[in-house]
């Protein structure tokens, strides 16, 4: 529900709006930081859009509500990232076309949510511009991701675009408070991860944390030059690469963002390595198997070069 997201009642709102005036757009770009509720946003829009009986919220109780929290509407396409890759693959985006072809089985609409819509590899991207340069009237396709910069710029253009505000420290401590987290537990991941609260829980089921504090503790000694480009590639090697890329491209994009008007030279040297990260995301979309040694060394030679120089 979308109360148990408090701060995502306002953006909710004004999609319910645009919804009760028919003025919601066919296709629908949702991003946010990092944690965010990108992915439960949209999920929150499907359930709305398919409710037989919508209120304020998706009534829970219709057959298209039941069907929904099984997960077997019929009306309803959900696709994320598969395979070693992690990526959204072209056959997924096609598997689509049948069905936005079709009348709905239940009510008046589609819906298809695309989740971190950012892992669609090249191939996948250009078939779903196809989809979005002839929209069906009755479909709407959601697409959620905390990374929008790394969507074809054409892809982005043909949405409508909406952005969600990060939680502020008090409602991400209560969400986790309200998830079954101690108070104290609560505050200290907040002050250590950021108002992250989704992110943080779903790092704690996955036993994931501990792998992020780590590899923050070595992006930070390198970045201050406390230890070398090799040393920090053995080290974290052997986690998974494509969540430490991921890490990393959030360190840097950071470190621009605090340099931006204090040493513009700089700042931008970060945006070429953020880039070099981006390509290094791509090319693991695309399925791509590096090794993760030499290209971590690769990588971190030039973060070093960038700091330095």
């Amino acid at each position: 529900m979308i109360a148990n997201y408090s701060w995502l009642a306002e953006p909710f709102a004004k999609i319910r709006r645009d919804a009760e005036s028919e003025r919601l757009a066919h296709a629908l770009l949702v991003t946010g930081g990092l944690g965010s509720g990108t992915a439960e946003f949209c999920r929150e829009i499907a359930a709305y859009r398919l409710c037989q009986s919508p209120g304020e919220n998706a009534c829970g109780n219709c057959k298209a509500c039941q069907l929904f929290d099984a997960g077997s509407h019929p009306d309803l396409r959900l696709l994320e990232p598969e395979g070693a890759a992690k990526s959204i693959r072209v056959d997924q985006i096609r598997s689509l076309t049948g069905f936005i072809a079709q009348t709905p089985q239940i009510g008046n609409w589609k819906l298809v949510i695309i989740e971190m819509a950012d892992r669609m590899n090249q191939n996948a991207a250009n078939a779903l511009l196809k989809m979005l340069e002839e929209p069906s009237g009755n479909c709407l396709i959601l697409l959620a991701t905390e990374r929008p910069q790394l969507l074809l710029p054409t892809v982005r253009s043909r949405c409508s675009k909406l952005r969600i505000k990060a939680p502020s420290v008090s409602q991400s401590v209560n969400y986790l408070v309200e998830q079954g987290m101690s108070q104290e537990q609560a505050e200290q991941l907040v002050s250590q991860v950021g108002a992250r609260p989704i992110q943080i829980q779903e790092w704690l089921q996955q036993d994931i944390l501990p792998q992020w504090q780590t590899s923050m503790k070595k992006l930070q000694a390198l970045d201050t030059g406390q230890t070398s480009p090799i040393a920090v590639a053995s080290e974290l090697a052997s986690m998974d690469f494509s969540l430490l890329i991921s890490w990393a491209m959030q360190f840097v994009a950071g470190r621009s963002r605090l340099l931006a008007f204090k040493d513009r030279e700089r700042s931008r040297a970060y945006l070429e390595l953020f880039e070099r990260l981006k390509d290094c995301r791509r090319e693991l979309d695309a399925g791509t198997n590096p090794n993760p040694q030499l290209a971590l060394e690769s990588l971190f030679v030039q973060w070093q070069s960038v700091v330095h120089n």
